[in-house]
Formats: structure tokens, C-alpha cells, sequence
């Protein structure tokens, strides 16, 4: 629904804004292949990107995408500890969100 509303142009700057697609065809499933796919083809400018100052983190859908993007941060970061710094700080400087459902 973003690309069809034009959300990037009216809402951000395009220039430093970047969204990772997670998205299955079943969006109400509880499936989370697309996200996992999505996550592990971008793993090197995702790990880059949560090291940056600048980087806010939006996570939306379900209730289990945040324990799928989280599993899969802490495989990315080398461990839970490495992973909860990065988080501990994001959460800190409010630049983590959530909006997720049952």
C-alpha cells in the first residue's frame, strides 16, 4: 500500500529512508518466510544500517514478526548479549517501534 499511496514521497526523504519488504501474499498468515527471506538477503546492510545513530527501526504485522526479527538479530549480531546492546540502545534513544497484532 505504500508504493500505490506514494507514502516514500509524502512522508519521507527518500534519500535516507530505507524498508525492507517482509511481505508474504498471505499478509493476515502467520507465516514469516518473507520476512526471514527478507532479512537474510539484506543481512550485511541490515547489521550496518542498526550500527548507524541514524537508523530507526518500525517493525509491523504480526506478533511473531518481532520474535522472528529478533531470533534472527541476535544470529546476525553473534550472539543474545551483542543483540540486547543494540536493542538496549535503540529502545533508549526511542528509535525502535512496534505495531504488532494477534
Amino acid at each position: 500500500m505504500n508504493e500505490l499511496n506514494d507514502d516514500l514521497t509524502n512522508y519521507y526523504d527518500e534519500s535516507t529512508f530505507k524498508a525492507f519488504k517482509g511481505i508474504d501474499d498471505r499478509p493476515l498468515s502467520a507465516d514469516t518466510n518473507g520476512l526471514v527471506r527478507s532479512l537474510d538477503e539484506n543481512e550485511e546492510e541490515i547489521i550496518s544500517l542498526l550500527r548507524d545513530d541514524n537508523t530507526h527501526v518500525y517493525l509491523a504485522g504480526l506478533k511473531n514478526v518481532a520474535g522472528v526479527f529478533y531470533k534472527k538479530m541476535v544470529e546476525l549480531f553473534g550472539g543474545e548479549e551483542q543483540w540486547n546492546e543494540i536493542k538496549s540502545r535503540l529502545q533508549k534513544e526511542g528509535r525502535l517501534s512496534e505495531l504488532l497484532y494477534e
